[in-house]
This record gives C-alpha cells, structure tokens and sequence, in this order.
C-alpha cells in the first residue's frame, strides 16, 4: 500500500517525558548486533516485535515512561486510530514512521513479526556447565600464634609431664573392712576428679561450680575429711620435691615442674586445690595447667625468693628464654619479662609474650619490627590503631630510621582513609614527607565540608607560601560552605598564630549571619581566641534558636502511583548539602543534584553504599548470587577502584576508611580496605552465626545467634578490638532480619518486630522487608511504606510514615548531613528519593531520579 503524499509534519521529534508502549530502533544507525541488544534490554513478557522501515517496532504490553533526551530509542506516540508515528500532526492511517523526510511503514498487521528468541539460540559448543567457583579466599595477616616456648627450649614431654598422682597411704579409718574400702575407693575417685576441676575451676565458672558440688558430694557422703587429707598430702610431697630441686640448684629441672605464684594467705579453690607442674613451658593466657601456690606468707616469700634466684642463676648463665619464663609465669611478671628479653635482643620471643599476654598492642608492633617481621608488625597495627605507641617506642630506643618508615606507613594509611589534616600532622615531623604532606594539603582544602575546613587551617599554618590560594578558599568557606564547616575552621585555628588570630576574626564575623542555628558559644569562643577585646565587647547577644519540634501527630508523606521517576533505586547517602550519591544497580552510582538532576555516571554496580566519617572514600556494593563486588570511590575526584569480590553474610554499612567489618557464616572480619587483595587484618569465631553487625568509631556490636532461642550481643571496644560486653538477648521467634545500635537489637520475624534493650518491646507489622535501628528509633520498611517507630515504655510509638505506593522494592537507613543533622532516606524502584529531617519531621527533599 503506498501512503498518499502529504506534507512533512511541522514538528519532527517528541519532547521530554513522555508515557508510551512503542519504541523504534533504527538499524542503519546501530547496526544489528547493537539493534538486538537494546531490544532485548526493553523486552517483557507480553511484547510484540515487528518490522517497520530501516528498524524494528517494539510494543510493550504497557506504558512506560521515557526521557526522549537520554532515550536509547526513538519514541513512538498514538497519534489516531490504529497507528504510532515519530513525529505530531496528521498522517496516514496505519502504523507509521517520518523517517528521510517521507512516511514509512503500514498497517500493523502487514508488517513482518520476528520473535527475539531465536537471537538467543547458542551453538552447543558454546554452553558451558562449569561453576562460577568459590568465593575468593580471605588470607589472615596476623593469625594468632601458637606460642610454646617448651619445643622452643628443646625440653622433652617427660621432664614436662605432671607429676605421678598420690603415693602417700591414706589416714586410718574407723569402721568395718568393707566400708573402709568404699570410703577409700570413693575418696579416690573423688581425688582424681579434684585434679581435674582444680585445672577447670580457675578457668571457666562451670568448673567452678562443679568444684563446689564436689565438695558439697564429699561432705555429704563423710568423704571430706579424708579427701582433704589424701589432697593434702600431695600437695605437700609436691611441694617438699619441688623446694628440694630449687635450694638443690637444680633450676632446669624445677622452673619445668614449677607453679607459679598466687597470693600470699589465699587458698586457692580450698581443700580440694590440687598442685601439678604445668603442662609445658609456653605462655599461658589464662590460669596455668596446676593452678597457683596458695599458702602462708613465710612459705610465699620463701618460694618467690627461690623462684627469683632461679632467674638470676639462669639469667648468669645465658638462658635468656628461661629466665623470662620465670619472670612472666612463675612470678607473675610479663611485663618484667618484656623488657628483659628486648635488653637481650630476643625480640621476636618478646613480641609472642606480649601477644599471649594481651599486653600494650603497640609494644608487640615494636617489636616484631625489630624482628624483621614488619609485615605481621603493620597488620597488627592498622588492626588495633597502635601507630603511636609503637612509634614512640622506637623513638626512644633511637631506632629512627626504623621510627621514620612506620611513621611514614601510618600517615599513607590515614591519608588513604580520608583523614587528610591527621595523615599532615604526622608526616609533617619527617623532613623529607612535607612536599607530599603539602600536595595533601592542598588537595583536600578545596573539598569543602568540614574536612576541607579543617585543612585550610593547617594549610594556612604550615604552607606560608600558598597564603594568597588558601585566601581565595577561605572567602568560598565563609560565604557559602556549611555551618559545620565553619565551625569546624573556628575550632581548628590556631589562636597563638597572628595570621590564625585574623582569620579567627573574619570567621567569629561570618557565624554570626549563622543566627538561625545555634552557635553563640563557638562565636564567643572565636572571638576570644582572636585576642581582638573590640569584637568580643560588640558580639550581640545571640539567643538560642527555637528547634523546630515534632508535630503531635504522625508525620504522614503521601504519593500517587503515577508520581515516580525513571531509575530504579537502592540505596543513597548524601555527600554534600547539593549532593546524593544513589545506588542505581547495574546501573552504576548516580551523583544526582538537589532537584533530582542527574549529574554524574559512576561505572560500578552498586546496590548498597558504606560510609566513612569524612565522607571521602565510600565503597559500592553490587550484588552478586554468593557474595559483593566491591568498588573504592575517592572524592572530591570520582575516582573509582575496581577491588575485590567479597563474600559476606552481614557487613557495617560504614567504617573508618581503612578497616571494614564484613561477617561470613560464623566469623567475623576486620577487612583491610588498603590491600590490593582480600586480607583480614583480625579475625574471630562465634558459636553460631552471625546475624547482624554495627561499627561506631568506638565500638563493634556483634549479633549471634547461639542457639534456636537465644541470640546474644557481643561488644567490642575499638580500636583495642577488646571484648567488653556479652548481653543474651530473648527476640522475636523465627527472626529473619535484624539490625543492631548502641540502643538495642531489632528483629522482625512473620508478623512481629521486636526491640530488645533494656526491656523488649515489640508491634505487628506484616510484609517486613528491612529494619533499622538508631537508639531507639526504628525504621520498619514494606514495600508500600518506611514507617519511624520511638520506643514509647514497652511499646513503639508512630512517627512518620513515607509511602512507596506502587513499589515492589524500597529502602530506608539513617543518614546524617553536612551540618551533622540526622535524617531518615528513603527510595525505591520508581525511582522516589526522599529524606525527612528527624528532628523536626520535615520532609527536606523529594526527588524523582531521571
């Protein structure tokens, strides 16, 4: 059929966003391979493929909405009865295309269908079976050591061995032959398990216990007296051969059969503290294998003067290791021992003493760097943040060029972690780092934000010469940086500095056009620090802003269905007041302005974002079947990293910028973010999984569930990685999600989420699909709605309520803005960005990502 002539329509192509169901891709232009994998890019089930002109017509089986600027097709519309063209105005009937100034196509049903799958037929040599493989593998860089220093002495297990049980005859007992036997046979067998829980009950409170119940067994049965007599007796044939070894000279043989020292006066765990050689000479973290020597003060110091002649004797005759086994298990004095095997170059036995110890983590750094084991001395370091001390240890043994290079390493790893103004401070010490430290300086003060701040203050003290560049900077900072930013350059200046002292004028000037927030104390402060008694004497009174407080009633932000965006969403968090960085998936990040304006394309997938507290390096998370393919950002640069694929069944969803926390099953992972592969800097185990973990820069909460019931809190203090609390915590039965803060422990499990702090509480809520917890806030997520819950007594009282109408997916979590304000974000996969100020219940943005 050919199409009557007519005119060109005046208006050759659509604008903007437009709904529609046809597309048309243009074959001359893209080429088949391109043509067919747009195509099948938009292709659902329900949709027709037809030849119309140069291209192919795709009709979906319902509209979607399309940006013609960023379209990767060309947009048809309805423009009559039975036909779709390419441009406004009237046309044939029919299905049509303006294309080289002249109508091509025809009706629908004329023109050649194709089916898409036939594109997807794969010859057979070409399928494949072979699994994708394992997770890549996490190498420890510090594993604990298995420190025995026996084998390292070269003793032999039968001068180690515990001595031979009881030899001595039991005391006469009254009564017949048969109940003489069962007495005795019983009070040896209640004597042999002594020994045992002796051993148990200065480790573990179970071994206590059952000590005590053995006991109570004895008296109960008239065993006790004859118990404590038979316990007794060998404790004193033990102690009389130990002392005839020790006044005999014979140290060797005695440190090897010795126990150490307990208090003067005590008694051990009683009558029933049974006294054995130790187990081996090795470093003991805990009690040792035969418990400690409880007796009088005369036989205490007695055998304290013994065990100190030993280690002279020892230390005279070069037995190094020897000696200080005396001093840190027989005496009880591992610090003692440290120094002493440091003054005899035994560096690397020192080091295991004070790892097995738990002394000063920095002292063993130290030390293994005099070993010649930096690279277990630098893991052990950026694992426990142990930088400083171990610095200063070198320094003042004059190890200086040793001082130099982990000086050096620390500031590399600080600056790495986004912590520019620290990374100066400590490489400005070294001569020959300042050119670097400066290019730092100079580089970081024009971020913005606080950090950018707080490095334009360092700038101007130590760079004099760049004076007239970080000047241009500072006006930027007092005239249209944050608050936060400018209270952070007031803080930072330097008040005996002359130039600081002028500086600290113009920004006591610049915080007071700040009104509106409360900053009278820092403007004060400012202008006392700049010594100028004139600008202090005419500071007006500033009163305290009035907060703007939460409405009485629920916060209720309604949408309509059709009210969406174009890119679907799974996480945000803002970089800047003008600026998100939103996980888009596959898609890659978008850095998306204030309105919603798609600024920049990060390639990277990413469905979910970890921050760091200077907000200068993030990782990107994409989502793969088993584990996370994880992407570095650096900013203000947008540099991307591709890094290494991790496999984790719970992470942090923030962390220092050089150490993140990630779970797998039941372990948990302190990953060192500046390794080129995957490297655990510390490591721990649980007795079941891990459901759950939080970093704050002074804590690392753990949630594991150790049995079907019971779920238990376990908290570590950083960055010493010190255990501190274990909380068992009752929670919500069948529990699938759970998150963790310093407030409490969330969970939701079929149609009920609980918060367990200091009594738990809990709701119904059904359709679950991700919680989180601040305090005792609660963001409860369902695909229709983000819900903010405060702990109200024993219950939860609504707040805010954000709607999703019309998402299948949808995602919330606490934020905080430049100026430090906290925030609730929430998106989802229409592409629906908004964030609530969660001091007042402001909605403060509600973007539509295009």
């Amino acid at each position: 059929m050919e199409p009557p002539v007519i005119r060109p329509p005046p208006t050759p192509t659509h604008r903007g966003v437009v709904r529609t169901r046809d597309l048309w891709f243009d074959g001359e232009l893209l080429g088949e391979d391109e043509l067919r994998r747009r195509v099948l890019e938009r292709w659902r089930a329900g949709a027709t493929l037809r030849h119309l002109g140069p291209g192919r017509w795709l009709s979906l089986p319902d509209p979607i909405r399309v940006d013609t600027r960023t379209s990767r097709a060309g947009v048809l519309l309805p423009a009559g009865p039975d036909r779709v063209a390419s441009a406004e105005g009237a046309g044939p009937p029919g299905a049509w295309l303006f294309r080289g100034g002249a109508w091509v196509g025809g009706a629908a049903p004329t023109l050649p269908a194709e089916d898409p799958s036939s594109w997807l037929a794969l010859p057979a040599r070409l399928v494949s079976t072979r699994p994708l493989g394992d997770p890549p593998p996490v190498a420890l860089a510090a594993a604990p050591l298995a420190l025995d220093l026996r084998k390292r002495l070269g003793f032999s297990d039968q001068a180690t061995r515990a001595l031979s049980a009881l030899t001595s005859a039991a005391p006469p007992l009254p009564g017949a032959r048969l109940a003489r036997g069962l007495q005795w046979g019983m009070a040896r067998a209640l004597s042999s398990a002594a020994q045992v829980g002796s051993a148990l009950a200065g480790r573990t409170e179970l071994g206590r216990t059952w000590m005590q119940r053995l006991e109570s067994y004895a008296a109960t049965l008239g065993l006790h007296s004859v118990l404590e007599a038979a316990v007794g007796a060998h404790n004193a044939r033990y102690l009389q051969q130990l002392m005839a070894r020790l006044e005999g000279g014979d140290w060797l043989e005695a440190i090897q059969q010795a126990i150490p020292l307990g208090g003067a006066g005590t008694g051990g765990d009683g009558g029933l503290a049974w006294l054995s050689a130790l187990k081996g000479l090795r470093w003991s973290t805990g009690t040792s294998g035969g418990g400690a020597v409880g007796a009088g003060p005369d036989f205490y110091e007695r055998l304290r003067a013994l065990y100190r002649k030993a280690f002279e004797a020892l230390d005279a005759a070069g037995r190094h290791r020897e000696a200080a086994y005396v001093l840190a298990e027989l005496l009880n004095l591992p610090g003692d021992a440290v120094e002493y095997l440091e003054r005899n170059r035994e560096y690397q036995v020192a080091a295991e003493l004070v790892e097995a110890k738990k002394l000063d983590i920095g002292l063993a750094v130290h030390l293994w760097i005099l070993a010649g084991e930096e690279d277990r001395a630098l893991a052990l370091a950026a694992a426990h943040g142990a930088y400083a001390v171990a610095v200063e240890h070198l320094e003042r043994r004059g190890e200086t060029e040793r001082a130099t290079g982990l000086r050096l390493r620390w500031a590399w790893r600080e600056h790495r972690a986004g912590r520019v103004v620290a990374a100066v401070d400590i490489a400005w010490k070294v001569e020959i780092a300042r050119p670097v430290a400066s290019a730092w300086l100079a580089e970081a003060r024009t971020a913005g934000g606080v950090g950018g701040a707080r490095a334009l203050a360092r700038s101007m003290l130590l760079r004099p010469e760049a004076r007239a560049e970080d000047l241009a900077v500072l006006r930027e900072v007092l005239a249209s940086d944050t608050v936060a930013a400018r209270l952070a350059l007031a803080e930072a200046l330097d008040g005996a500095h002359p130039f600081s002292r002028r500086v600290l004028r113009a920004t006591a000037r610049a915080l007071l056009r700040d009104s509106s927030h409360d900053v009278g104390a820092a403007v004060a402060a400012a202008a006392g620090r700049a010594g100028d008694g004139a600008l202090a004497a005419d500071l007006p009174s500033l009163p305290a802003p009035s907060p703007v407080r939460w409405p009485p009633d629920r916060v209720h932000c309604a949408v309509s269905k059709a009210d969406t965006g174009l890119q679907p969403l799974y996480d945000a968090v803002p970089l800047s007041r003008s600026r998100w960085l939103v996980a888009a998936g596959e898609s890659g990040a978008l850095l998306v302005a204030a309105d919603g304006r798609r600024l920049t394309t990060l390639a990277a997938p990413a469905h979910r974002v970890v921050t760091t507290p200077e907000g200068t390096r993030l990782l990107l998370l994409g989502r793969r079947v088993d584990r996370f393919r994880v992407h570095q950002i650096s900013f203000p640069q947008q540099r991307v990293e591709r890094w290494v694929d991790v496999a984790a069944t719970a992470i942090t969803e923030s962390c220092d910028g050089s150490v993140w926390f990630v779970a797998q099953d039941e372990r948990v992972l302190a990953v060192d973010l500046h390794a080129t592969t995957l490297r655990a800097l510390w490591s721990t185990a649980f007795d079941g999984p891990v459901l759950a973990l939080e970093w704050e820069p002074t804590r690392l909460d753990v949630v594991v569930r150790t049995s079907a019931l019971l779920v238990e809190r376990f908290r570590y203090e950083l960055p010493s990685l010190t255990l501190r609390q274990r909380a068992p915590l009752t929670l919500a039965r069948g529990a699938t999600l759970f998150a963790v803060s310093s407030g409490g422990v969330a969970s939701a499990g079929d149609t009920r989420v609980e918060l367990a702090a200091d009594a738990v509480s809990h709701l119904e809520r059904d359709g679950v699909t991700s919680i989180r917890t601040r305090a005792d806030q609660l963001l409860v997520t369902t695909p229709a709605a983000t819900e903010l819950y405060e702990r109200d007594g024993l219950g939860f009282r609504p707040r805010l309520v954000v709607e999703t109408t019309g998402a299948d997916r949808a995602f919330a979590r606490f934020v905080q803005d430049p100026d430090g304000a906290l925030l609730a974000a929430t998106g989802d996969d229409r592409g629906r960005l908004r964030v609530v100020d969660l001091s007042n219940g402001q909605l403060r943005q509600d973007l539509r990502i295009r």
